[in-house]
């Protein structure tokens, strides 16, 4: 799906390696702005993903146009880092 200037996807969380995943649930919702791979989220590959908190607050009642999610606590996270 297009959201500002990238793509939402929806995944389930199959493991947190560090911290909890109280913050999201056991799926999140988070978007992608970088286009160099198109088909890098494809429905059933597992991939790793980093977020890092950026401890701002979501001014907006739906995902912001960048890669990242938003916590329960209406907290951005932004992506860090993507595994094949």
């Amino acid at each position: 799906m297009p959201v500002g200037w990238g793509d939402k996807y929806k995944a389930v969380i199959l493991e947190v390696v560090e911290g909890s995943s109280i913050q999201f649930g056991d799926t999140i919702i988070f978007g992608n702005n970088d286009f160099s791979s198109k088909d890098f989220f494809s429905t059933g590959d597992i991939r790793t993903i980093s977020f890092y908190n950026t401890h701002k607050q979501n001014p907006n009642p739906y995902l912001p146009p960048a890669s990242c999610t938003v916590s329960k606590l209406n907290e951005i996270w932004m992506i860090k880092e993507v595994l094949k």
